[in-house]
């Protein structure tokens, strides 16, 4: 059978109606992510909701013809802390019904730290998708848990990670992506897609490679991770010229224009 990547807006067109809180860009990366995926690869996805960013995760195994593979999707689908008590089950499987892609998922109706406590060990996931709860504590356990179980090279991505400065995320997420993955010295290859953060596990990491991580969490810590593509492969002068010439503006007049002092007050700033 031929497989057939979807474009952005067929995807879009596709997910639109289901509620969840993925930016575009994050569905397609998704989608891609799986796409790409090995012959009967596991997907772990970690808080589902009502199957937003699970369809878009069935649908890159289903267009690539990857027909063993499985996302496994774990959830109370009880609601959470940010929604409240909720059921939200029989929406997540009306959901992925009318997507088409129920055969290549499969509910797991649990915490997360039950569904590692039952997971058959040597069942290595190739894909870790992260979106549970977002306190602190809940973060880091899924983390800490399921790291362990990503295959060498497999993927980890960790959803509302927005940077330090960009309160567009949650505080405990950006909290354990602070204190927990980028300390992480399996992991390599990080990237950023809208709200989301991504890294490739590695056993074998390079002073080189250590270097980009450190670059990488700079660049959001600042909350500007569009700067981490030009920045990588700069040694420490050109980092620093990268970064202080995208810091330019936000330093204040007086201190970089300092006639600005002698001009009328209304144009200061």
């Amino acid at each position: 059978m031929e497989t057939v990547k979807k474009s952005p807006e067929e995807l879009y067109s596709i997910i639109r109606k289901i509620d969840g809180f993925l930016y575009d860009g994050e569905a397609y990366f998704l989608y891609e992510s799986a796409f790409g995926q090995r012959p009967g690869a596991v997907i772990a996805e970690i808080g589902s909701y009502c199957g937003k960013s699970t369809v878009c995760l069935a649908l890159g195994l289903k267009d690539s013809n990857n027909k063993n593979a499985r996302v496994y999707a774990i959830d109370p689908f009880g609601g959470s802390s940010e929604h409240g008590s909720i059921d939200t089950f029989p929406r997540f499987r009306e959901n992925t019904r009318n997507a088409g892609v129920e055969g290549f998922i499969i509910p797991v109706k649990s915490t997360s730290e039950e569904a590692y406590r039952k997971w058959d060990p040597v069942r290595n996931i190739d894909l870790l998708w992260i979106d549970g709860g977002h306190e602190y504590e809940y973060v880091a356990e899924d983390i800490n848990l399921w790291l362990r179980l990503v295959m060498e090279k497999g993927l980890i991505a960790l959803h509302d990670t927005s940077g330090r400065f960009y309160y567009g995320g949650f505080i405990g997420v950006r909290r354990a992506l602070k204190e927990v993955l980028f300390k992480r010295e399996c992991l390599k290859e990080y990237g950023f897609v809208n709200a989301t953060t991504y890294a490739r596990k590695s056993h074998s990491i390079t002073q080189k490679e250590a270097w980009e991580r450190w670059k990488a969490y700079v660049c959001w810590w600042t909350g500007e991770v569009g700067l981490y593509p030009r920045a990588r492969g700069l040694g420490m002068a050109g980092f620093a010229l990268v970064v202080l010439s995208r810091y330019f503006k936000r330093i204040p007049k007086f201190i970089r224009k300092p006639w600005v002092l002698l001009m009328d007050e209304s144009k200061r700033w």
